[in-house]
């Protein structure tokens, strides 16, 4: 059986693992934290303690931080312009891959 089918690793990821809502914050409140580096979220730091306990009461404003974050993050550029690739093994435009040949491996620079 897949781990992620397992209910008791369903229930140490909240009592609804595939719905996206405020859970994760509640069991941090309830000192329930996945991870001892998630909990610490809650324990250590007055800025992320806050933070934490305003997400666990106030999932709006915990959707809305997500939204601008993702956003902000879809806003970090590459001076070097990408692509979206058909093939994810080869530029667009390139000949696909010979069979059963890896494509070749590089470092980008960011």
């Amino acid at each position: 059986m897949p781990l992620n089918r397992r209910p008791e690793r369903q229930r140490r990821h909240g009592r609804h693992p595939v719905v996206f809502d405020n859970q994760y914050f509640k069991d941090l409140v309830a000192l329930r934290g996945f991870l001892n580096s998630d909990q610490t979220l809650f324990s250590d730091n007055p800025f992320t303690r806050a933070m934490v306990e305003r997400f666990s009461k106030d999932q709006d404003a915990f959707f809305r931080a997500f939204a601008d974050g993702m956003v902000k993050m879809g806003d970090l550029q590459n001076p070097r312009k990408g692509e979206i690739r058909a093939n994810c093994r080869v530029a667009n435009g390139s000949p696909p891959p010979l069979k059963n040949q890896a494509a070749p491996f590089r470092l980008l620079d960011f």
